[in-house]
């Protein structure tokens, strides 16, 4: 039992090595477009948020960021999330 509790340690420390920031911007840097992951996400609030959802407004750029840059979608652990919040006067986006 104690042997397959080290296994599972070291595989979770191994998955998640690709995960930090280090290596997430070293894979951004290398320019390898192929295996860049993103996840898009929004919030629409006041009466913009009436008309559309910020999912719905999410899955529209998500698409074409995807379709433009080849990028793939992955909702758990992106290498880049942009953040986009909207409102009746502003838009604002930034990403990490």
């Amino acid at each position: 039992m104690a042997n397959t509790q080290k296994s599972l340690n070291s595989l979770k420390k191994e998955d998640t090595a690709d995960r930090t920031p280090v290596a997430k911007k070293a894979k951004l840097e290398e320019g390898d477009g192929d295996e860049i992951t993103f996840r898009v996400s929004c919030k629409a609030s006041g009466s913009v948020g009436k008309r559309c959802s910020g999912q719905d407004v999410a899955r529209c750029i998500g698409g074409q960021l995807s379709r433009l840059l080849q990028w793939k979608v992955n909702f758990k652990t992106p290498d880049i999330e942009i953040c986009i919040h909207i409102n009746e006067s502003y838009v604002t986006v930034g990403y990490h």
